[in-house]
């Protein structure tokens, strides 16, 4: 039986970052689709897997509206190989990031989330504050907001 190795650390190759984001989030879209918004501010963070990155989550001081007196931190692009999907590795790694941005006195950590991927951030205490809208390319999402 091989001994699972699990590393959480930044990811410096954005490249490797991006084609994860293009596998699992935006397929058959030109992978300069996955170049982000704020991505040069960006903490990126990776859970690698026997020294594979398998699982990806980028992350940025950002106001929201309704929350500016407040230190709000966006979360965007999680995302984690099919393969490896329900299996907590998503799970290690954003609460991993939800370490590193209360190490920053984070008060909220939101995100755009799809509607597929509801469930999973429920589980995590992420509650849903907004109605449901759409982002071209990734179709139907909700803000969903976890207090720190």
């Amino acid at each position: 039986m091989i001994k699972e190795e699990i590393n959480i650390s930044i990811v410096n190759d954005l490249q490797s970052l991006r084609k994860i984001r293009n596998i699992m989030l935006r397929p058959e879209q030109p992978l300069d689709t996955c170049i982000f918004p704020y991505d040069e501010v960006s903490i990126h963070l990776g859970l690698y897997l026997n020294q594979k990155l398998i699982s990806i989550v980028s992350f940025s001081k950002q106001e929201l509206d309704g929350y500016t007196n407040f230190n709000c931190w966006q979360f965007r692009g999680m995302a984690t190989l099919t393969e490896y999907s329900r299996l907590g590795y998503g799970k290690k790694l954003l609460k991993a990031a939800v370490k590193i941005i209360k190490d920053k006195d984070a008060d909220y950590f939101w995100c755009n989330a799809r509607e597929s991927a509801l469930n999973f951030y429920e589980k995590l205490n992420f509650e849903i504050i907004s109605d449901k809208f759409y982002v071209p390319i990734s179709g139907p999402h909700y803000k969903m907001l976890l207090r720190l």
